[in-house]
């Protein structure tokens, strides 16, 4: 049996819209790192945001989360 660390979820970060949650999921699933998605959108043609209805939590297992936190600042020390 698995340590319940391993598959407990924890929330890793919180973006706003698709795009940022895209760029986020698709790094860290490159890594090896699977992810679930949360988001507070409301289903329409236009993708927008009100009242933080745009924002998207993104979990990953806490086993693994010290290991995407560091992915991400990797990456963004990349971009600097």
């Amino acid at each position: 049996m698995k340590d319940k660390k391993e598959n407990k979820l924890v929330e890793l970060i919180s973006v706003q819209g698709e795009i940022e949650e895209n760029m986020v999921v698709s790094l860290l699933e490159s890594e090896g790192i699977d992810t679930l998605v949360k988001s507070g959108r409301a289903g329409g043609a236009l993708p927008i945001s009100v009242d933080g209805m745009g924002r998207v939590r993104i979990y990953v297992r806490e086993g693994e989360a010290e290991r995407a936190r560091k992915v991400l600042e990797e990456h963004h020390d990349d971009g600097q």
